[in-house]
């Protein structure tokens, strides 16, 4: 099984750890830092983290979501993707991911660029093949 401390050595930027914060992490592109909740889970906190790194890849590749202007949307379908893709690797996290599918959806309104970006993530095949229908 991967360990946190696995994931953290591939972080391209720093990673600070915060008791209760809200939302569960969060890259910020003007420090170039993430943020994770210290009182998640450990397989929470990896999901989350894996999450975050995938906004700071894609950053730091320069991709389209960041450049030539920001697309939340897009930003957070990419960071989706990356964790499936993560997930399909490692299934000992698919109910992790499950219950994240859920809660962002059930979220909805208010946190529109996720749910939308979610909403899409499961249409990919490679959802379909780990999940099925599961929502």
């Amino acid at each position: 099984m991967i360990t946190l401390e696995e994931i953290e050595l591939s972080s391209p930027v720093e990673i600070i750890y915060v008791d209760n914060f809200k939302p569960y992490g969060e890259y910020r592109l003007y420090n170039n830092t993430i943020t994770i909740d210290n009182s998640l889970s450990e397989n929470h906190k990896i999901f989350t983290l894996v999450h975050e790194i995938t906004h700071a890849n894609c950053h730091k590749k320069e991709c389209h979501c960041f450049y030539p202007t920001f697309n939340k949307t897009i930003c957070e379908y990419h960071a989706y993707k990356g964790v499936l893709l993560f997930v399909k690797k490692h299934l000992e996290f698919r109910e992790t991911f499950l219950q994240e599918v859920q809660r962002v959806l059930n979220i909805g309104m208010l946190w529109e660029n996720h749910a939308e970006a979610m909403t899409q993530v499961i249409k990919l095949l490679e959802y379909k093949e780990l999940l099925g229908d599961k929502l």
